[in-house]
């Protein structure tokens, strides 16, 4: 599974399946916002611990799916 951000929006990756969105960054929160699979909001605490980036949920998302590929996973940093 990848995960790409950008200032604006991300796309997730996970053998033949993309989805992206937008999302919003202030400080340590960050707000998953709409995709082309869900038009809900999600909002989590990000912290990166060397290349390891996570995501803690700090309400229920609107989209449970997306819960389910940022929560419990550790994604590690490549490229930049």
């Amino acid at each position: 599974m990848t995960l790409t951000l950008t200032d604006t929006g991300y796309q997730v990756k996970r053998g033949p399946e993309t989805v992206h969105g937008g999302l919003s960054v202030t400080d340590d929160q960050i707000s998953f916002l709409r995709s082309s699979a869900c038009d809900g909001v999600g909002r989590y605490r990000w912290s990166l611990a060397g290349p390891r980036l996570t995501f803690v949920l700090m309400a229920p998302d609107e989209c449970p799916a997306r819960a389910g590929f940022l929560m419990g996973q550790s994604y590690t940093l490549a490229g930049g």
